[in-house]
């Protein structure tokens, strides 16, 4: 993790999660933890999800305090995505958490392939992990996104728009049959989702993102 100034500047930097092995810096696409999802906590906590594409190198959590000096606390969750994937909606569906977004006390992990937002309240989520507590049963919301070519976009990025109750998210059509797997990216959207009493609906707005010369993937968009 990197620590910028208003310049962009480098301050400090420090390692999150340890590697076995680097190949010219970069962690092996096969071992890496694929943290895909991040979001701030209040004012002094982040939380880092691996995406769960595959088990159990994904199957990571970091629970980040930003204190006078780093702390951080590292969860192994193949429990909890093995909850996720055991649940009716993803039979013969990939496990994929590609974003994480938090209100109140709520935090809410979107799913990409099979687009699923799942909703947890945020202390039942830590209190399962420390054992004090069981599998907090999760609120779905399902969404059908946008498709280019016949095929459907997939969630990406996802923040909670500033003051607001409204998610603001990302999403693409990649060229690829699994959840592991790269491929080229067909295009892209970005949209947002109304919340309502803390509950995600089931609706949305999204709009294409124009292509300028290649296509966008907007992998973030805190």
């Amino acid at each position: 993790m990197f620590h910028i100034n208003p310049e962009n500047e480098v301050v400090s930097k420090a390692q999150v999660h340890a590697a076995q092995e680097l190949n010219k810096g970069r962690v092996p696409k096969t071992d890496k933890p694929d943290f895909e999802s991040l979001e701030v906590i209040g004012t002094n906590e982040l939380v880092a999800f691996g995406s769960g594409s595959k088990s159990p190198q994904r199957d990571v959590f970091l629970h980040i305090f930003l204190e006078d000096s780093l702390r951080i606390k590292t969860y192994n969750i193949s429990p909890f995505y093995d909850n996720l994937r055991a649940l009716k909606a993803m039979e013969n569906e990939a496990l994929n958490i590609e974003a994480v977004a938090f209100q109140k006390d709520k935090i809410y992990l979107f799913n990409r392939g099979k687009n699923i937002i799942f909703e947890f309240t945020y202390d039942d989520f830590l209190a399962y992990l420390e054992g004090s507590a069981p599998f907090p049963k999760p609120v779905l919301t399902e969404f059908s996104l946008p498709k280019i070519n016949g095929r459907e976009s997939g969630f990406l990025g996802a923040t909670i728009v500033k003051d607001t109750s409204m998610i603001l998210f990302t999403a693409s059509v990649e060229n690829t049959s699994n959840a592991y797997d790269d491929g080229e990216v067909w295009g892209s959207f970005i949209g947002t989702i109304p919340i309502s009493n803390n509950t995600v609906l089931n609706s949305y707005g999204a709009t294409r993102i124009p292509n300028i010369g290649v296509s966008p993937s907007p992998r973030s968009i805190k």
